[in-house]
């Protein structure tokens, strides 16, 4: 018989430990679509929780993402501006909002004060100008497009379908100078 008392709630430190552990046994299942699409909202969701463990982001306040995009493919500034609407809308870590700009990839060296770069489909071949960006500012560079981990542009890279996982490039995010919780990284692949 119950007593008709509900267990406490969870402590909101353990929230974010029991995500990572979540993550962590969902993403040996997980396979990557070979097609790069534009973050799902599941992704979306994936991404704004895995900002979370990044040193450096926010979890008040504003977490300000550049969307960078490809300016030569005409459909992609539409999808970076539809993805930073969608982002604005996902919860960010902690009780922190997210901000997110639409940005061409070509033009981040002048573009303002950001907390993360996600980077969307078709942006490989920018690689030089976002990495050295990244690097010289020590922001994390994210997506959803596996390509990017072919093309060493994303320290982190995020899929949710069919299951969630995560890779994390070590060795680019050393080069970058970002730093990933400890018990984050060993919870998700490395490479």
């Amino acid at each position: 018989m119950t007593s008709g008392k509900r267990p406490p709630p969870l402590p909101t430190s353990l929230k974010p430990l029991l995500l990572v552990l979540a993550l962590a046994t969902l993403s040996d299942q997980c396979r990557a679509d070979p097609t790069p699409t534009d973050p799902t909202p599941t992704e979306l969701d994936a991404i704004a929780h895995t900002l979370g463990f990044v040193d450096g982001v926010p979890h008040v306040g504003d977490v300000r993402v550049a969307i960078l995009f490809d300016p030569a493919d005409a459909g992609a500034a539409v999808a970076a501006q539809t993805t930073a609407a969608a982002l604005g809308k996902t919860d960010g870590p902690g009780s922190a909002n997210l901000a997110a700009t639409a940005v061409p990839a070509g033009a981040v060296g002048t573009a303002g004060t950001f907390d993360a770069f996600l980077l969307m489909p078709g942006t490989g071949h920018l690689a030089g100008p976002i990495v050295a960006e990244a690097a010289r500012r020590h922001l994390v560079t994210i997506s959803s497009d596996p390509q990017c981990l072919v093309d060493r542009t994303c320290v982190l890279w995020v899929a949710a379908e069919p299951r969630v996982a995560i890779t994390l490039d070590t060795k680019l995010a050393e080069t970058i100078g970002v730093r990933i919780s400890p018990i984050f990284a060993m919870m998700v692949k490395r490479r």
